[in-house]
């Protein structure tokens, strides 16, 4: 079996511009992304759900996803639906970074689910739409400079979106008071990422926070779109994914994630994945980037 494909291999920086018009075929997955993520709606009536968090966007809006934040569009078909956005390789942009500035700081410094958003107004004061547009331009073109333009743009708009930022830090309050928000949902999100290395049961969660544990699975499921074993598992394959990128032996890596036997963790992480806890590692020996 081939391994799966990265979408780095062949460039550090992907740009897409995309439009979906009314009643589109098109179904936006729970996923991960293999790099980090800035989306800029420019038409339609969409909500993101991150990490158990709902964001409602209105055109303009921008949002920051990291390779670690579990997201799913969620989008009215009624109505026509445009966006732009650029996928970078975390790796190859973390090169930038100098000891007093961190670059990527607004992916990996936040709450995963938190933070994600730059609202309209901000966006249009700071001028954000013309590095998008700017760097779907190059993106487009076949001139020999077309990777170092894209590279400069894209490093001004990493900049200019720690700035804004950096100068909004009242913005996971606003976060916090969306209709989507739900503090016990979030906390017991937080439980169990802080509680992978064993195996959580429902009655477990149910017990730690006081809530029934069929009105907990419909709960979580409507605001997350996981069912609560999902999620657990999708966080214990990230997990793994990270453990095996440093060199860990798969069956250190289940045991330790708290999965009854190998055959589940196999199950899991190929499903989740797309390739063998094996072909991961081997891949992961020989040095290929991998997400």
């Amino acid at each position: 079996m081939s391994a799966k494909i990265n979408i780095f291999d062949k460039t550090s920086i992907i740009v897409r511009k995309i439009r979906s018009d009314k009643n589109s075929s098109t179904e936006h997955r729970i996923h991960t992304n293999d790099g980090h993520e800035l989306y800029l709606l420019l038409q339609g009536d969409v909500s993101f759900s991150i990490d158990g968090c709902i964001y409602k966007l209105v055109p303009g809006d921008m949002l920051m996803i990291s390779n670690k934040e579990i997201h799913k569009t969620i989008v009215n078909k009624e109505i026509p639906h445009e966006r732009i956005y650029i996928y970078f390789d975390p790796d190859f942009m973390s090169q930038f970074d100098i000891s007093s500035y961190d670059l990527l700081q607004m992916f990996e410094n936040r709450r995963l689910g938190f933070g994600n958003k730059i609202s309209a107004d901000l966006v249009q004061e700071n001028k954000v739409y013309c590095y998008f547009e700017e760097i779907y331009r190059w993106y487009q073109s076949d001139s020999p400079e077309r990777q170092i333009m894209m590279v400069s743009i894209l490093l001004q708009l990493l900049v200019k979106v720690n700035t804004i930022c950096s100068k909004n830090d009242g913005e996971d309050i606003r976060i916090q008071k969306n209709e989507g928000y739900n503090d016990k949902i979030y906390r017991i999100i937080r439980y169990i990422s802080s509680n992978l290395d064993r195996k959580i049961s429902l009655e477990e969660l149910e017990k730690q926070f006081f809530i029934n544990r069929y009105h907990l699975c419909h709960l979580f499921k409507n605001i997350t779109g996981f069912t609560v074993i999902e999620y657990i598992n999708y966080k214990k394959v990230l997990a793994a994914k990270e453990q095996l990128k440093k060199g860990k032996q798969i069956a250190e890596v289940w045991v330790f994630l708290g999965f009854e036997d190998y055959s589940s963790f196999y199950r899991s992480f190929k499903k989740i994945v797309g390739i063998s806890p094996k072909e991961y590692l081997n891949n992961a020996a020989k040095g290929r980037r991998i997400e």
